[in-house]
């Protein structure tokens, strides 16, 4: 019983409170929507986004824009080698690479409302550089 038979918006709340950082899980943004469109019984009506801070993960945006669209999951791996393109105007294989690094890592964890990016913390002494995902493969 999706919401006692009332239609709903599966909508992606992906920032909240203005935080700013590297962070998402594009597996569950890819397979979400259609899990709970494909439901038996489901009164979903669309999809949408209600993003409290903009200009940002704009991966993660763009992919949940798409899922309205369309009606069968995604490969995430296969759809970032086309993102990488369009975003920056060519292939490349360095961006594919860089994606896919950032895909097993800031974009493959469940976000945690206490980890923030250093910029979005308050000032103060004992600070922590923890990301909630492994970076060690962003050094690259």
């Amino acid at each position: 019983n999706f919401y006692f038979g009332k239609p709903f918006i599966w909508c992606l709340l992906h920032n909240y409170g203005g935080t700013r950082g590297i962070y998402g899980n594009l597996d569950t943004v890819a397979t979400g929507p259609i899990s709970a469109k494909q439901t038996p019984g489901t009164t979903m009506i669309g999809t949408g986004m209600t993003p409290e801070a903009i200009e940002h993960n704009p991966v993660i945006y763009d992919l949940m824009g798409e899922m309205g669209w369309i009606s069968t999951t995604i490969n995430v791996d296969e759809w970032l080698k086309y993102y990488s393109s369009r975003r920056y105007g060519a292939y490349s294989p360095l961006t594919e690479k860089a994606w896919a690094i950032l895909k097993t890592s800031a974009y493959s964890h469940h976000w945690s409302w206490n980890i923030k990016s250093i910029v979005d913390r308050a000032p103060g002494f004992g600070m922590t550089t923890d990301t909630g995902f492994n970076a060690s493969g962003l050094v690259e």
